[in-house]
């Protein structure tokens, strides 16, 4: 499901899929967390603290390595 379409560097648009989703009533507790930055900074980290709260759930793989653990689709 494409929600964002990037059109520039510094442009993009939300698709109409994502404007459906985003303005149903059913979903109106959603809310939506980018994060940015240079690769080996801690984002998965801080997006694993931010949504799990400190669970035990999986989240986002993170590792003491150069090899990337998350994938951009």
């Amino acid at each position: 499901m494409l929600l964002i379409s990037i059109l520039k560097i510094t442009e993009f648009i939300i698709t109409e899929e994502a404007k459906e989703i985003l303005y149903n009533p059913k979903f109106k507790h959603i809310g939506i967390v980018s994060l940015v930055g240079k690769y080996r900074t801690g984002k998965s980290f801080l997006l694993n603290r931010v949504l799990l709260n400190q669970k035990k759930e999986n989240g986002f793989g993170v590792a003491p390595t150069i090899k990337p653990c998350t994938k951009v689709f």
